[in-house]
């Protein structure tokens, strides 16, 4: 079992690759021209933008909650919830996109 400020440590830095990525991300799908996407698309595209910062933050939350009430469970896989939102994010926006002519 690891220690509590190896777990906060692990949490900031998932915090931070996690923001780092999410960011990143808004910003190159904002910067590539010559293609676009519908306005359904777009807004499911920001539905699962949301829904990947809120599971970020609440994986954090769960993962110390799950180490603080000794869980037996293998609660470190909490930090896996953000990462598969954001890989079906960026396979949904790759294929509404739509190339311009």
């Amino acid at each position: 079992m690891m220690s509590f400020w190896v777990l906060v440590l692990l949490s900031f830095v998932h915090i931070g690759m996690g923001g780092a990525v999410g960011f990143c991300l808004i910003f190159a799908a904002c910067s590539e021209r010559g293609v676009t996407l519908s306005k359904s698309s777009n807004d499911v595209c920001v539905a699962l933008w949301f829904a990947y910062v809120i599971s970020l933050l609440l994986s954090v939350f769960l993962v110390i909650y799950f180490y603080l009430i000794d869980s037996e469970a293998p609660y470190f896989w909490w930090y896996a919830m953000p990462w598969t939102l954001l890989i079906v994010l960026i396979t949904y926006w790759r294929a509404s996109i739509v190339k311009l002519a």
